[in-house]
């Protein structure tokens, strides 16, 4: 991403991310990191998902629906965050280019 873009996705207060077509993370922005409770960095190595068993085994069954339909897919989940639940939606976006995935998730509780 370039820097510009980047500062501003990571003053999100809502978790960011992007995906390359492996589905594997490729960014994510603090919001996300915090979350996991992770460096950005470390999430990337580690490969680290919002819902692992949520959105199927992996966490990455909403984002190979997104891929193979070419649409954006959507999902809410309950999460633990801080020993609290939060009630979140999770989307997940083609790049029009077919690099990748954007995801974004909102937090409803």
């Amino acid at each position: 991403l370039p820097q510009m873009l980047r500062t501003l996705v990571d003053k999100l207060p809502s978790p960011a991310w992007i995906r390359n077509q492996e589905l594997r993370l490729i960014y994510c922005n603090n919001a996300y990191a915090d979350i996991i409770g992770r460096t950005t960095q470390d999430v990337l190595e580690e490969q680290s998902e919002l819902a692992r068993s949520l959105l199927g085994e992996d966490g990455r069954d909403l984002a190979r629906y997104a891929l193979a339909s070419d649409a954006m897919q959507t999902q809410t989940e309950a999460i633990i965050v801080d020993g609290k639940r939060h009630l979140m939606e999770f989307q997940e976006t083609p790049l029009i280019d077919g690099s990748g995935l954007v995801g974004f998730a909102r937090d409803f509780s």
